[in-house]
């Protein structure tokens, strides 16, 4: 086997992909709107958006918390129902988890824990994992 310097190695499989790489058409913004009422506030964004996205459940608290991170918990009832599950923080105050329904919307629960700028929520198996940091002062 011929050892070759990894750089030499590394320009000839970069030049490989290149070649082989299609040409793509640059990106367009479709901007076309109904001109007509939307589910949120202001104007339509465009049909494209309008008919993508839609009104769901309404998350807790948004006056005085800031979501962060949401997460699903599949089966979290054992009936097969899921949840979805929102970490929300306050400076000062203690942060918050939200179990929402999403076959219905409903808030199923909120739960407070100690005061951090809470993040990323998972659910694995049986645990349950928040990412938090804290402010620098």
């Amino acid at each position: 086997m011929v050892k070759r310097p990894l750089a030499i190695v590394l320009t000839v499989v970069a030049a490989a992909l290149t070649a082989a790489t299609p040409a793509h058409a640059a990106i367009s913004c479709d901007t076309s709107t109904s001109g007509g009422s939307t589910f949120y506030a202001g104007p339509s964004a465009s049909y494209k958006y309008d008919a993508r996205f839609s009104n769901s459940a309404s998350i807790p608290n948004l006056g005085t918390h800031t979501p962060q991170g949401a997460g699903t918990w599949y089966d979290w009832d054992g009936s097969g129902k899921n949840l979805i599950l929102i970490a929300s923080y306050r400076t000062g105050a203690d942060s918050q988890i939200y179990g929402i329904d999403p076959s219905t919307g409903a808030t199923v629960g909120v739960v407070a824990i100690a005061e951090s700028h809470v993040g990323g929520i998972t659910v694995s198996k049986s645990s349950l994992t928040v990412g938090c940091g804290s402010w620098l002062s």
